[in-house]
């Protein structure tokens, strides 16, 4: 249903399409999503009207259309950390165990649910922490589409790959890593902060809840298990860096290799087509083999010697005429 009163008030007729939802003048207000969008890593929040029109979505899908299907990751379950977590794009919420032991969700970017028309993410890809990035570079040769190798936020394949083989990894622009570029590096590292802190929190009032004798937590642990997830994060981002350099190294000398083969069967071949050439200046028949030289060459041995047999019995048979005239004379 439209609101008529903001129709009227901007003197024009709400005509954007919405997929699963309502026209509204205005714009959208994504502020519930806040938490996952600290630094603009959600693409659909920042688009917030068309025309100055959005859509009113319906339970269960967002976007200034209302094109994207989500799932806010909602438990009973008391051994799940009741953290905020949420799936875009259709993809799943799991249940996945942390490093401390605790349960806690992450989207399946792989199963994606259509929508109820069948059209909604058909064809398409997504990965990140939410599944909010599409796939911006296939790297499956001889396709526009593979589920496994793909890059997003306009990373390059390391390589292309041919159907079945595994996926070699991207190379990221500033700001984002992962086998994917999936992460936007300041968001996930404030993600991480917070699960941990979590965690903490949440052991902290188990330990208090069990025992009568109440524990205190120095300032300087809190501030040594901080560092610790930041030099943490650190040292895993160095990781990366360095095997994406490994990885770009070794690719860089195979091609260098590769193209150093190339080079000498094309200078193989230049000499061989420049034999060809002298030897047809020549007379020479370049494609006949040594035994058919040989016995082209015998053939030629037996023909001068027919010749010169033929030439003997001539001589002889003019000098036979000439003696014959003498004795005539005689």
């Amino acid at each position: 249903m439209r609101n008529n009163e903001f129709d009227t008030a901007y003197g024009m007729d709400c005509t954007l399409e919405c997929m699963h939802g309502s026209c509204e003048i205005g714009k959208a207000d994504f502020s519930v999503f806040d938490k996952y969008n600290t630094h603009h890593n959600l693409p659909f929040a920042n688009i917030t009207h068309v025309d100055m029109m959005y859509c009113k979505c319906t339970e269960g899908y967002t976007g200034v259309t209302c094109e994207i299907k989500y799932d806010s990751c909602n438990s009973d379950d008391s051994n799940v950390e009741q953290q905020q977590h949420a799936c875009f794009h259709g993809a799943r919420c799991v249940e996945v165990a942390s490093a401390l032991g605790t349960l806690q969700y992450r989207c399946d970017c792989m199963n994606i649910d259509e929508d109820e028309d069948g059209i909604i993410n058909q064809h398409k890809v997504y990965a990140g922490l939410y599944c909010e990035y599409p796939a911006t570079s296939t790297c499956e040769f001889g396709t526009s589409f593979s589920k496994n190798s793909f890059c997003t936020n306009g990373g390059s394949c390391v390589t292309s790959i041919v159907t079945g083989q595994s996926h070699e990894g991207c190379r990221c622009t500033d700001g984002y890593s992962g086998h994917h570029c999936e992460y936007n590096n300041e968001h996930s590292l404030g993600v991480q902060i917070d699960s941990v802190s979590t965690s903490m929190n949440t052991q902290s009032s188990s330990s208090a809840s069990t025992n009568t004798m109440p524990t205190t937590t120095p300032i300087s642990a809190t501030t040594s298990s901080s560092n610790s997830i930041l030099s943490a994060s650190s040292i895993m981002k160095k990781g990366t860096t360095t095997s994406n350099t490994t990885v770009n190294e070794t690719n860089e000398l195979g091609a260098t290799i590769m193209y150093c083969i190339v080079m000498v069967l094309c200078l193989i071949i230049l000499i061989n087509i420049f034999i060809i050439i002298r030897k047809i200046k020549k007379g020479d028949d370049p494609f006949l083999t040594t035994k058919d030289r040989d016995i082209q060459h015998a053939t030629q041995m037996n023909i001068n010697d027919d010749l010169a047999l033929e030439e003997r019995e001539d001589e002889m048979h003019n000098s036979e005429i000439e003696i014959a005239k003498e004795n005539e004379i005689l």
